[in-house]
């Protein structure tokens, strides 16, 4: 069956970073088949196919004004795809979003969560991520399009993050 989904118009749009590139760089060099690099090409991120069809399609945003701290996924950021969240965000004309200089948020799929490794996890959180966090302001929204990011983020500070996904679902009329 799924021969019949490549074989269609369709596209796979991918919510979390690290599945997304499973599909265009791990999936395709394991593989190594017709089918892998098909999967490939039919994929993209949440945030790269809106910029794909926004332009083409009428929104009403809300005019609630909002500071916006986003905290690339590691996996985005290996493929040079950090612009693109911001771009969409710029998309929200109520929003004011900055990128912040994060590197790694530490987590690292479930790699914080292992005891031995929880100490480093929570080290490499706190050099850039956690303190650009720290500085916000409350009403600031932190964006990670990651779920170990957003995780890392919720149980080293006790602040929620949200997919942009979510951001996008209040800003909308």
């Amino acid at each position: 069956i799924y021969k019949d989904y490549l074989q269609s118009d369709f596209t796979i749009v991918h919510l979390e970073p690290s599945c997304f590139t499973a599909f265009i760089d791990d999936i395709p060099d394991l593989v190594q088949t017709d089918d892998a690099k098909k999967l490939k090409e039919k994929s993209m991120t949440f945030e790269d196919y809106l910029l794909s069809i926004l332009d083409d399609t009428e929104i009403k945003w809300s005019s609630k004004t909002q500071d916006v701290l986003y905290h690339a996924h590691c996996h985005l950021k290996g493929e040079g795809m950090t612009n693109n969240v911001l771009k969409l965000l710029e998309k929200i004309p109520a929003i004011d979003a900055k990128l912040i200089d994060s590197g790694c948020c530490g987590m690292a799929g479930a790699f914080g969560y292992e005891e031995e490794h929880y100490e480093i996890s929570m080290k490499i959180a706190n050099q850039r991520l956690f303190p650009a966090i720290k500085e916000a302001s409350d009403n600031t929204v932190i964006v990670a399009n990651g779920h170990s990011c957003r995780c890392q983020i919720y149980d080293g500070l006790d602040k929620k993050a949200v997919h942009i996904a979510q951001l996008l679902e209040t800003h909308l009329s």
